[in-house]
């Protein structure tokens, strides 16, 4: 569904499909990979494609189902990740003061 969306719509937001997690994976992976900013459909589905093994080049035929599952795989998997680290909070530190 997301490829097909993506080759119809690509100028779409890509809030429309992605959560918030997920767009800020993206937006840091585009950032360390030199993309352009995944601000919509089909920025982030390139970003996402590239997760999965998409060799974007300059000829390059556009993402097929399989590395847009892969993406979405390793997305998946990274914007847990993302979440659990978000929502870890460090122990406080015993106080170092002797009785």
């Amino acid at each position: 569904m997301l490829t097909l969306l993506c080759r119809e719509t690509p100028e779409l937001p890509a809030e429309v499909f992605f959560t918030q997690t997920q767009m800020r994976v993206l937006r840091h992976f585009a950032s360390r990979s030199r993309l352009a900013e995944s601000g919509n459909l089909g920025l982030a589905e390139r970003a996402m494609a590239i997760l999965g093994g998409y060799l974007y080049r300059k000829n390059a035929p556009p993402p097929g189902h399989q590395e847009i599952w892969e993406g979405w795989a390793r997305l998946t998997i990274m914007s847990e990740a993302h979440e659990l680290r978000d929502s870890f909070e460090p122990p406080a530190l015993a106080s170092q003061e002797e009785p």
